[in-house]
């Protein structure tokens, strides 16, 4: 799919760079010529290539963002970000890192995904302590260290232990797990929209009710233009929530 993006970015580029280069043409598109019939032309053909060069650089944009589209866990998030290969990411709370800058997007509750054919023996609004002595499907400590920590600091502070029967680093699996009666599992709410027929999903009690963040991250040194209005339209849609 990347390949063939890139093969239309570059057919889009070379074309707009045709058109522009007819515009800037001695004649071309400037009505010069007798008559008032050739100007009318001349005038006809410049709008016609206004237009043509206006939608070829929305088109040149939308593909230049389609190429920096990447699904990355937030490890190497960072380190695509670092070396200037990622432009942003839209990633979990990291370690300080020098050379990026980080906004807080927003917080989700946990949801509480349970088997279907079981939901019935667990209350309708669960708290951690209904997860003591159940089986539970736990993240990965290395791939999925934030929800890790996460997860397991919450349980703690409960007192609660449950019995962890895998440890998985992508919430798909973990729900795919669920869905085949494994165990249960903690997940994010903005995670709900994975939907699984044999899955049941219930937002448990925390403190904080919100406790999963989500941040945006990006080099401070980055002078890409479209970050510009991307930050800038971050910073607009925090004031309007706050």
């Amino acid at each position: 799919m990347t390949t063939v993006l890139l093969v239309i970015h570059i057919m889009i580029a070379l074309a707009l760079i045709a058109v522009v280069l007819l515009q800037r043409s001695e004649g071309g598109a400037l009505g010069i010529g007798g008559g008032g019939g050739g100007f009318m032309t001349g005038r006809s053909a410049g709008n016609a290539l206004t237009k043509t060069t206006a939608v070829l650089a929305a088109a040149f944009f939308a593909t230049s963002l389609s190429l920096t589209l990447k699904e990355m866990v937030t490890g190497v998030q960072i380190e695509a970000l670092a070396s200037g290969r990622l432009d942003v990411g839209l990633l979990r709370p990291h370690a300080p890192h020098g050379a990026l800058e980080s906004v807080l997007l927003g917080r989700d509750a946990l949801m509480l995904a349970l088997p279907r054919a079981e939901a019935r023996k667990w209350p309708q609004r669960p708290t951690l302590s209904c997860l003591h002595g159940q089986r539970l499907i736990s993240y990965s400590p290395y791939e999925a260290s934030y929800f890790y920590q996460l997860v397991h600091g919450h349980l703690s502070r409960a007192n609660v232990t449950p019995e962890i029967v895998d440890y998985v680093p992508q919430i798909h699996t973990m729900l795919a797990l669920v869905d085949s009666g494994i165990g249960v599992a903690l997940i994010p709410e903005n995670a709900s929209r994975l939907h699984f027929e044999g899955v049941v999903l219930r937002r448990i009690e925390t403190t904080p009710a919100r406790p999963v963040e989500m941040i945006v991250s990006y080099r401070k040194d980055n002078d890409n233009p479209i970050l510009k209005v991307f930050r800038a339209e971050v910073r607009e849609a925090l004031k309007a929530r706050h």
